[in-house]
């Protein structure tokens, strides 16, 4: 098994595999002092955190969680909005 993440411009999420399909096991937007889901910005709001750095953070809390369960890191995926 390993974990994988995809992200986009409203943010983040790291999933693993279940019955063949993605199942989330975390989330996070894209405001820089709130990761909560509902706290997310609209695309393009001159707070939002830039696309690289949501992916950054997507592909380091990945790696994160993949090594605290012992599993392996796939990766990262954009996913449209």
């Amino acid at each position: 098994m390993s974990y994988f993440g995809y992200y986009n411009e409203l943010g983040y999420w790291i999933a693993k595999p279940h019955n063949g399909h993605p199942l989330e096991i975390y989330r996070a937007g894209n405001h820089p002092y709130d990761s909560g889901v509902g706290q997310s910005l609209p695309v393009g709001d001159d707070q939002a955190l830039p696309l690289k750095t949501i992916r950054q953070h997507c592909e380091s809390t990945g790696q994160d969680m993949a090594e605290e369960n012992g599993v392996k890191w796939g990766g990262t995926e954009y996913e449209e909005i």
